[in-house]
Formats: C-alpha cells, sequence, structure tokens
C-alpha cells in the first residue's frame, strides 16, 4: 500500500498531465480563433451589429464565453470595462454584475455558464450537442469543474473579504492575515487541488487524451482550459 506521500506525489503528476493536456489540445487553436473573431474595446460601449461581451479587462468568468463565441465562429465586441468606471455602470445593469451578453437585436442576459451553454449551441452546434447523452457528458463535465472552483473560492476570498468568514479583520494584523492565507492555500494545494484534477484527468484518459467528454472540442473543455490557467498563472 503507497504511504500519504506517495499517494500524494502520484496525485500532483497526474494534476500536471491533466492540465498540460487540456491547455495544450485546447488552448492553442481556441485563442487563435479567439484573436480572429473578437475585437476588444476597453472601456468603449462596441458596436451594434455584433454580439456584444461585457467584463473587466481580465480572463475571470467571460474567458470561457469569449473563447466558445470564437471556436463557435460568431463575431463579437469583447468589451472590457475598466474598474473606474463600474460604479457608475453597475446600477444599470440588470443584476449589478458581470458579464453581460448582449444580442444584435438588443436581448440582453446574464449568468456566464448560460451564456456558455448558449455560445456552444450556436455555430454548428458541437461545442454543446444537442444529443441528450452528450449533453449530459459535457454537463457532468462542468460540474466537476464547478467543484474545484468551488473548492478554491475560499482561499481566494480569504484573502479578499476575509469578514465573508466569520474573521474580523479590525483584530487581525498583516502577519495574521498573511499567515491565515497561506495555511488555507497550501491546504487547498495539498489536500482539494490533485483530488480534483485527479478526477478531470481520468475524464481525460477515459477519452484517450482527447478532451474531457470524447473526441471533440466541447464548452466543457473552453471552461477547463481557461480555470486550469488562472492557476498557472500563479495567484
Amino acid at each position: 500500500m503507497a504511504d500519504g506521500s506517495s499517494t500524494s506525489k502520484q496525485n500532483t503528476q497526474l494534476a500536471l498531465i491533466a492540465a498540460s493536456l487540456l491547455i495544450g489540445f485546447v488552448g492553442g487553436s481556441a485563442l487563435d480563433k479567439f484573436r480572429s473573431s473578437s475585437k476588444s474595446l476597453v472601456g468603449g460601449g462596441g458596436g451594434g451589429s455584433k454580439v456584444k461581451l461585457q467584463y473587466f479587462d481580465i480572463a475571470g468568468r467571460a474567458e470561457p464565453v469569449r473563447l466558445a463565441l470564437a471556436v463557435a465562429g460568431i463575431p463579437f465586441d469583447d468589451v472590457r470595462i475598466v474598474y473606474k468606471e463600474w460604479a457608475t455602470i453597475k446600477p444599470t445593469t440588470k443584476y449589478g454584475q458581470l458579464p453581460i451578453l448582449t444580442l444584435p437585436d438588443g436581448t440582453v442576459f446574464s449568468q456566464s455558464e448560460a451564456m456558455l451553454r448558449w455560445a456552444g449551441s450556436e455555430g454548428d452546434g458541437s461545442l454543446y450537442p444537442s444529443d441528450p447523452m452528450m449533453r449530459f457528458k459535457v454537463d457532468e463535465a462542468i460540474g466537476m469543474i464547478n467543484d474545484l472552483d468551488k473548492a478554491w473560492m475560499p482561499a481566494l476570498y480569504m484573502g479578499m473579504r476575509p469578514a465573508l468568514f466569520g474573521h474580523d479583520v479590525d483584530k487581525m494584523d498583516d502577519k495574521a492575515k498573511s499567515e491565515l492565507v497561506k495555511n488555507i492555500r497550501e491546504t487547498f494545494l495539498k489536500e482539494k487541488l490533485p483530488t480534483h484534477m485527479k478526477h478531470l484527468g481520468s475524464l481525460l484518459f477515459e477519452n484517450k487524451g482527447h478532451f474531457l467528454c470524447g473526441n471533440q472540442l466541447t464548452i466543457a473543455d473552453l471552461l477547463g482550459y481557461a480555470t486550469l490557467a488562472y492557476f498557472q498563472k500563479g495567484v
């Protein structure tokens, strides 16, 4: 029986393999299409004849949607909101949040995963196939990626808003806060990330290293790529 350190090492290796496969297979072609299909408008309003996607000038929740629109061949204005302008724009939005997707007829949608599924259903529809069983597999993979994202959220927000987790920021000095964030992030890296990556890795290997849901690209791969690319930035 393998000891804990050996198992952890194996899980970490599998995590790296899974990340490499997703980023290698998905990243290049998707990003090339993104560059050719979108028009970035930092602080602009965009045109009226295209789909318009509004988000901050970061990858974040909009990145999988950007990639899906590009891969599906849907021309769009990639409108980047400057942070200092957000306070003015926020009251004009439907739910007070970004991203926002506006169709050429003026219809406005919120919620990034709804946008992702819509974009995946457009074009030739291959990114989010109409077959119920394939959609089941895609949604299952998306759920697994979201589980990883949820596991990370405490580590992210503990550094940004510790009061959400019951910590009195007025009683914490910078050293105490840094130590708290360090501990929770190390726990995530040691205990949670390898487990979630092992699950994603198993999907890739079941599909012979092609994609998460078979032998063709889907929105699950685009979401997985964007999520893993975020972690590779060293956040």
